[in-house]
């Protein structure tokens, strides 16, 4: 018996199953589809580009289309009950992370952060409505809580795996919580991720795609702060010096265009990134120049990509940026904590070769500008499509 002292449950129960299922159930499908349709209508939502997204990933046809990619070969069935723990720095992430355990055949207990966002409140308010008489309400379960060691020891004692998402300090303290000897831990940490785009590209392409561009960029960025794995900090410049000069004052002209439109900055968040920018000035000697733009856009350029570090992020809109001839000089810097790296004017051909010529120990996912936080069931390496089920085999 799970006790509820300082939990609560903003969607299901304690009585949650723990029965395995084949992925992509026709009802857990018909639950997104529903959830996705409600959520558009929702009156809130074009305040929130995120619910927006979601609602539109959630869609039959996308759901659809992530069914037709599993795989067939194999009988697969889910690995029973999972504990989600998830981060606060994007308040739809939790919802993403109960999918990829729902469409796998799991039942799902999640964790959500203790902080109050909007977007958690109108999509629990939605599930709520929608599982009231669902023959899936009892795979799913929503909690909050701040600090409560014994739910989490109980649910991590009954759980078939956990996913955790968070810093290393959140990590740790969740590992430290033993699991059954069956069951499985896949951690999604914080990770450092990048820009790169084709100079000469940016210089010839057409107004209207330049201002498409500057729109991507912005929500790749400025939606979270930054806040997000997948916000780029560092933006590299491929080219000849001349081209990455007037494409970098072409695209940086354009998005504060768009920024002085869209996007308003605290005093606060001013003040952080200049006192980040002047403590940066004094820990380094590899900054060729510093460019603010209004204050909306802050660019530390850099001379030298050797010493750069992954643990140099941006928020608000600072920016790291340096020119380079081709990618393979950024390869020594390329370690695990490397996630995204999001691109323009370039192809998969050119990130082929590049991926063949050099052994890098990070980068999970290569994605055009703008869809740096479109979610997959391969995130952060994992193919979360196998790992979250378990293969019968049948000889």
């Amino acid at each position: 018996m799970i006790l509820k002292k300082k939990v609560t449950f903003l969607v299901g129960d304690i009585s949650i199953s723990n029965e395995p299922l084949k992925p992509f159930g026709n009802d857990e499908c018909n639950f997104l589809d529903e959830f996705s349709k409600k959520l558009a209508k929702h009156k809130l939502i074009s305040i929130y580009p995120d619910l927006k997204a979601l609602s539109f990933w959630c869609r039959k046809k996308n759901i659809q289309q992530l069914k037709n990619n599993k795989n067939q070969d194999k009988f697969r069935i889910g690995l029973g009950l999972l504990f989600h723990v998830t981060p606060s720095n994007v308040p739809t992430n939790f919802f993403y992370s109960l999918v990829f355990g729902l469409l796998s055949g799991n039942s799902n207990i999640v964790k959500v952060p203790s902080k109050n966002f909007k977007q958690i409140e109108i999509i629990c308010s939605l599930m709520r409505n929608i599982l009231k008489n669902n023959k899936i309400k009892n795979r799913i379960s929503i909690v909050r809580y701040e600090n409560n060691p014994e739910f989490t020891k109980k649910i991590s004692s009954l759980c078939n795996g956990r996913l955790i998402w968070g810093g290393p300090n959140t990590i740790k303290k969740i590992k430290e919580f033993e699991t059954s000897d069956r069951s499985i831990d896949l951690t999604f940490t914080d990770r450092f991720s990048f820009s790169t785009l084709n100079s000469k590209k940016v210089i010839t392409t057409s107004d209207k795609n330049i201002t498409l561009l500057t729109n991507n960029f912005y929500n790749d960025t400025y939606l979270y702060d930054q806040n997000a794995c997948t916000s780029p900090h560092l933006i590299i410049w491929l080219g000849n010096k001349k081209d990455a000069k007037i494409a970098k004052e072409r695209f940086w002209k354009s998005l504060l265009k768009l920024i002085k439109t869209r996007y308003t900055i605290s005093n606060f968040a001013v003040t952080d990134k200049l006192h980040y920018i002047d403590k940066f000035i004094i820990k380094n000697d590899h900054i060729k120049k510093i460019k603010n733009y209004c204050n909306l856009i802050n660019i530390i350029e850099l001379n030298k990509i050797k010493n750069f570090s992954h643990l140099s992020r941006g928020r608000w809109g600072l920016f790291f940026e340096i020119d380079l001839k081709n990618l393979n000089l950024l390869s020594p810097n390329i370690n695990k904590y490397y996630q995204t790296l999001s691109y323009y004017g370039l192809d998969k051909k050119f990130f082929e070769e590049y991926l063949n010529n050099n052994y890098i120990r990070g980068i999970d996912r290569i994605v055009p500008i703008g869809r740096s936080m479109d979610m997959s069931f391969y995130w952060d390496g994992y193919d979360l499509k196998n790992i979250l089920t378990r293969v019968i085999e049948i000889v």
